[in-house]
């Protein structure tokens, strides 16, 4: 079974209505892959993107990936993990097996997606966890200490490096894992961010990596 499948049989189990939520939004907003036209509907979050119209399936990071990165940090200490562009929320579910006493933070700036992963984490008794409806890239935005962060691709270059920069000042006061997937973000490490320890590669249609935040010697 591949992994969109797997995650796909998953989120039926613990109750999530992703294909539901999606219908509606794509009914409401213009989807991501469409040139604007007066004609169109409109853009969720001029200057952002929201990726409606997107296969569920690829929308989020397969539980079967989340896993493999948190189980080779299982070991480490953990007490809280923030998510940023988060979805529906797996990486909370994953987290709860793994970090049974761990925090977690989603920030998702769709309020349906949020709404919809809220639900079910209230169902499922996760009082720790909690999903934001946010936009992270205002300039009100304070990016909380974490011991993990996690990041996909969830917008232009530009605006993952703005994330990038937080985390970077963030290394002078404490040590972190940042789990980056996608290959926006993999040309950002390569080039620009470089003195992050690559720990962990998963090898996936866009990598997942898990980095160290520990300064390397030049």
């Amino acid at each position: 079974m591949g992994p969109r499948k797997h995650s796909k049989l998953l989120d039926k189990k613990f109750g999530y209505r992703i294909n539901k939520v999606e219908n509606k939004l794509s009914q409401k907003y213009r989807e991501y892959d469409l040139n604007e036209r007066p004609d169109q509907k409109k853009k969720h979050f001029p200057g952002c993107e929201a990726w409606i119209g997107l296969d569920p399936g690829a929308l989020q990071t397969p539980y079967s990936e989340i896993y493999r990165a948190f189980s080779f940090l299982k070991d480490e200490k953990v007490e809280r993990i923030i998510d940023i562009g988060a979805g529906y929320g797996r990486v909370a579910f994953v987290m709860n097996a793994i970090f049974k006493d761990c925090e977690f933070i989603g920030y998702e700036i769709v309020k349906k997606r949020q709404v919809e992963g809220q639900r079910v984490f209230d169902h499922m008794l996760f009082d720790k966890s909690s999903l934001v409806n946010e936009n992270v890239l205002t300039g009100e935005f304070e990016l909380p200490e974490a011991d993990v962060y996690f990041i996909y691709d969830f917008s232009e270059s530009g605006d993952l490096d703005m994330i990038l920069k937080h985390l970077d000042k963030m290394r002078e006061r404490r040590e972190f894992f940042l789990i980056a997937k996608g290959t926006r973000l993999a040309s950002l490490m390569a080039t620009k961010y470089t003195s992050y320890k690559k720990e962990l590669e998963i090898k996936s249609q866009t990598d997942l990596t898990v980095y160290s935040s520990k300064f390397l010697a030049s």
